[in-house]
């Protein structure tokens, strides 16, 4: 009897002995799915942003700034040592300039090859002292900062660094400005599909025809960047799980083919055609013009400029104007029409013409901001050659 208790009760253990260690081995198991699916690269790849890329194109690393064919309102893009005029200093080094040309953000070496982001003022034709810009330097340690663009709301920054936040060489981050503590927020890293294992930098936006690029090196040969042109989104949108395979999602993050994001083709097919509307930077030297820089010089072309810069002061003098201009006929046609109108009518229409009124004021306060920027900085440059 005794040895048939003993034999029920061994019977009766082994089940639980037997399922514990398969608990166990399960947890185990799960632990180290974990563990692998808790690696940076693994988190990015599962919070992939949805995003349509119009076009791609594969240029030479020192060379890809040339299609960045951004409107005059997104600002300017330029090397380093072609902005100040240095033949080598910081060579591979990168400057944004703002729409009005007013103020600039670069990088700038310490002695030992480290860059972090200056910024700089433009008062009475000149740059103040660079000033180093707060609020980037944390415990991510992040190094080397370069290829900066603000956006035009003055508030949003992207840069690309290099860090703990990154999952290749260089990353491209993005922060914000705080108003009330006077400095940056802690950037973060924008993730995939536009940071890689590889370098990714150069990101831009053309805000005004929702375009935007940026540069890696990911899948090229030494000496090769590609350029991927998307279309930004206003809020952030990822692939969903219910939708795509795993798989299907670490595609889109390696940006494996361009046209798997396509989609049915409209959107990228609108894109296409803002981005060939948009009037390149760089014109050659075909349009004339008057422009006085003061009582004995009038400029009546292009390459009668001094400085690049104030040739995209020029390019964006215009088309303020031709904004004017616009508007200008908009107001009148408002006011044509209000004579007729009904009293519901009217009241819609002198709210608008009102508001009308007031981008006008703006709009001409702007213009003549920038006509005098072009004339003082002209009239220095002349100067100059002078003495």
């Amino acid at each position: 009897m005794r040895k048939l208790l003993i034999l029920i009760t061994i019977l009766c253990v082994i089940p639980f002995y037997l399922s514990a260690q398969n608990i166990s081995k399960r947890s185990k198991s799960a632990s180290k799915a974990e563990q692998k699916n808790d690696s940076p690269i693994e988190r990015m790849i599962t919070a992939t942003q949805d995003i349509i890329f119009i076009d791609s194109i594969v240029v030479d690393k020192d060379k890809f700034l040339s299609k960045y064919n951004l409107g005059s309102e997104a600002g300017n893009i330029y090397k380093y040592n072609d902005f100040f005029n240095h033949s080598d200093l910081q060579s591979n080094s990168f400057i944004y300039v703002n729409e009005i040309g007013d103020k600039c953000y670069f990088p700038i070496e310490d002695a030992q090859g480290n860059a972090k982001l200056y910024t700089s003022d433009k008062l009475n034709g000149n740059w103040t002292e660079p000033v180093i810009v707060e609020g980037l330097y944390n415990d991510k340690a992040l190094s080397q900062f370069n290829y900066p663009f603000m956006m035009p709301d003055g508030v949003t920054l992207y840069f690309a660094a290099t860090g703990e936040e990154s999952i290749g060489g260089l990353d491209i981050f993005a922060t914000r400005f705080d108003a009330d503590e006077g400095r940056f927020l802690e950037p973060e890293n924008i993730g995939m599909p536009f940071n890689s294992e590889a370098n990714d930098y150069m990101f831009a936006i053309d805000e005004l025809n929702n375009i935007g690029w940026f540069v890696t090196d990911r899948n090229q040969t030494e000496g090769k960047v590609c350029i991927y042109i998307f279309i930004p989104s206003e809020t952030r949108q990822t692939y969903s799980t219910d939708k795509y395979s795993m798989e299907e999602i670490k595609e889109f993050a390696r940006i494996s083919k361009i046209s798997k994001t396509w989609k049915d083709g409209i959107e990228r097919k609108n894109a296409l055609n803002r981005l060939s509307t948009i009037q390149p930077k760089m014109e050659q030297n075909k349009e004339h013009f008057s422009f006085v820089i003061n009582d004995n010089i009038l400029y009546d072309k292009i390459s009668d400029f001094r400085s690049k810069n104030n040739i995209t002061l020029y390019r964006l003098l215009k088309t303020k104007k031709e904004q004017l201009s616009a508007l200008d006929q908009t107001i009148e046609k408002a006011r044509i029409y209000y004579i007729t109108a009904n009293s519901q009518e009217r009241k819609v229409l002198k709210n608008e013409i009102l508001k009308s009124e007031q981008q006008y004021e703006v709009l001409e306060i702007t213009i003549s901001k920038i006509e005098k920027e072009i004339r003082n900085s002209e009239n220095n440059l002349l100067n100059q050659n002078r003495l």
